[in-house]
């Protein structure tokens, strides 16, 4: 195996670079060829973690630690959903099913609409423009329904 540096050890460990010599010196990090030994510094890291996690009042502070972290992650959700910045799932799912009733019902009642108006046509380059116009007009109808229901342009905004 490869030797790597003090330094390097200490950057891979969140460590002094003094603390790391001390190891060394203690005989705990082994010396190479090469540098040191950086599989026995983690070796090392992970038994004293282990060993202080023995202790009960380190398990809870840990705990305590952790207790704080998952109640700021709550809050922080908490404060994004009251700026307006998170929705939860089911607003997200009825406005999908609204969104997507507005749009069945515009192309269904097409066959309705066009119908009568198309009988009378012969020939095809009206009857695609005729079609063409017509979608075009119902999609600009839900665009604007959806821009006045929930704020959206019709473009996507990139982030």
């Amino acid at each position: 195996m490869a030797g790597v540096s003090a330094q390097y050890i200490a950057d891979k460990l969140g460590e002094n670079v003094r603390n790391v010599y001390r190891k060394i010196e203690q005989g705990v990090i082994p010396k190479l060829d090469d540098g040191y030994d950086l599989e026995a510094a983690y070796e090392n890291e992970i038994a004293t973690l282990r060993e202080k996690l023995k202790d009960p009042r380190i398990a809870l502070t840990i705990a305590q630690t952790r207790l704080t972290e998952a109640k700021a992650g709550r809050e922080e959700l908490q404060l994004e959903k009251d700026k307006g910045d998170l929705i939860s799932i089911t607003e997200v799912q009825e406005s999908i099913g609204y969104g997507l009733e507005a749009i069945r019902s515009q192309f269904v009642s097409l066959p309705n609409v066009c119908s009568v108006r198309l009988s009378g046509m012969e020939n095809t380059r009206d009857i695609e423009n005729y079609l063409s116009d017509l979608i075009d007009q119902r999609l600009a109808e839900l665009e604007n329904r959806f821009e006045n229901s929930y704020g959206y342009n019709g473009h996507r905004e990139n982030n």
